[in-house]
């Protein structure tokens, strides 16, 4: 899938997807309930690197972005509630990414 979004809106991407994961396992002991993530707490890598989040304080959150053009990033097609814990708020990297504000392309 292809989104159309600026680095701050996939920084945006980044803590809505870190604010809606759940601890998983061992992560329990690194978990802060009250922690409110926000958008300057994530970095945009430089050219095509993106962003990767595994775990965050804890929460498995497994978001994946990588920059395919200026402006344009690709998202894994294949999403599982086994892994990416925020698809219980956002059902698909699309919900995810225009609740940043982001364009849907394919």
């Amino acid at each position: 899938m292809k989104i159309r979004a600026t680095d701050e809106q996939v920084q945006k991407m980044c803590a809505l997807a870190a604010q809606a994961s759940r601890p998983v396992g061992m992560g329990f002991l690194h978990f802060d309930s009250d922690t409110v993530f926000k958008p300057e707490d994530f970095r945009v890598l430089p050219e095509d690197r993106g962003v990767y989040l595994d775990y965050v304080q804890g929460r498995m959150v497994k978001l994946s972005l990588r920059r395919v053009a200026a402006g344009v990033w690709e998202a894994a097609a294949q999403i599982s509630p086994d892994y990416e814990s925020w698809i219980r708020t956002y059902p698909s990297y699309a919900d995810l990414a225009r609740a940043a504000g982001a364009e849907v392309l394919a």
